[in-house]
């Protein structure tokens, strides 16, 4: 009588290691794939604020106003600043857009400040009447990126 095949059942000695090996293999890409998953999404998270780098708020704050993007303009605030403000602006549309700020030239941004807390210094000129504006923004470190505060 031939012996059974120990891979054809998995409870037969042979069949067990396949199994616990098989089984130790997709735990083992389950966690790199969730791992990876969590660093990526903290990293989005960051960019999505600017990150690591004040001056890349303050673009971003720039750009959703010009774009009409209330939500990325939130997000480049700190939590309690957006508390604070709810949805207001996002209901002042007349606060948003290319016609407020389409015409905006930003010519510098400087970064002044160490540690927890920067101050970014915007100069620009409209292209409608060639008027400089100047900005200064304070920002903080907030929950691995920088963000804006009033």
């Amino acid at each position: 009588m031939p012996d059974p095949d120990p891979h054809a059942d998995p409870l037969a000695p042979g069949g067990r290691v396949r199994l616990v090996v098989g089984g130790a293999v997709l735990l083992a890409v389950f966690v790199v794939v969730a791992g990876a998953t969590v660093l990526l999404l903290g990293a989005l998270r960051a960019d999505d604020r600017g990150g690591d780098d004040p001056a890349a708020v303050v673009r971003a704050n720039f750009e959703a106003l010009r774009e009409g993007d209330c939500p990325a303009y939130l997000a480049t605030f700190s939590a309690a600043d957006r508390a604070e403000m709810g949805q207001a602006p996002c209901r002042q549309s007349a606060l948003f857009g290319a016609e407020r700020l389409g015409g905006l030239t930003v010519t510098a941004t400087e970064v002044e400040g160490t540690g927890d807390a920067a101050v970014a210094r915007v100069a620009g000129t409209f292209t409608d009447g060639g008027a400089e504006q100047s900005f200064a923004f304070d920002l903080v470190r907030e929950g691995g990126g920088w963000v804006i505060v009033q």
